[in-house]
């Protein structure tokens, strides 16, 4: 961090590139070894004072949008990571990727486009009363759960 020169968006946007090749490194990292299950009891001394329900709810809406995204091609789950979800700029989030910002904006916007379409068909689906599973394996109710992150 001391050698670190730039501003707030350099910042992130150096974070950002830190954060994603750690990502990778922890995937290949994975692959290569399985991870060791623990009991549950290891963990009694790590309780936290925050409502446990109300961060059910948020996990839960995270880890659906998350899902939602994951089911884009990588370039667009990238740009819509970056762009949406951390606030970056298309120019800071291209040097992330690698990419002229426009390639990024262009990405991101497909993705944005792709998630609406998929969430409008689940919105259809569930007005039709059933508990519809689209062809990425979401469901209305996790569909409900992005728009409420929205």
């Amino acid at each position: 961090m001391g050698s670190f020169q730039g501003d707030y968006d350099g910042f992130r946007g150096w974070a950002a590139t830190i954060a994603r090749h750690r990502a990778m490194d922890h995937l290949r990292r994975m692959r290569r070894r399985p991870s060791i299950p623990m009991p549950l009891e290891e963990f009694s001394d790590l309780a936290d004072q925050a409502d446990p329900a109300m961060q059910a709810m948020q996990s839960m809406s995270t880890e659906a949008a998350i899902r939602l995204i994951g089911t884009l091609p990588r370039d667009q789950a990238e740009a819509v990571l970056l762009r949406a979800v951390m606030g970056l700029d298309a120019a800071m989030a291209g040097q992330v990727l690698g990419k002229r910002s426009g390639a990024v904006r262009t990405a991101a916007y497909r993705g944005l486009r792709r998630l609406a379409d998929r969430l409008r068909q689940a919105e259809v689906e569930l007005s039709g009363g059933a508990a519809a599973v689209d062809e990425r394996g979401v469901t209305s109710d996790e569909a409900a759960a992005l728009r409420s992150v929205r």
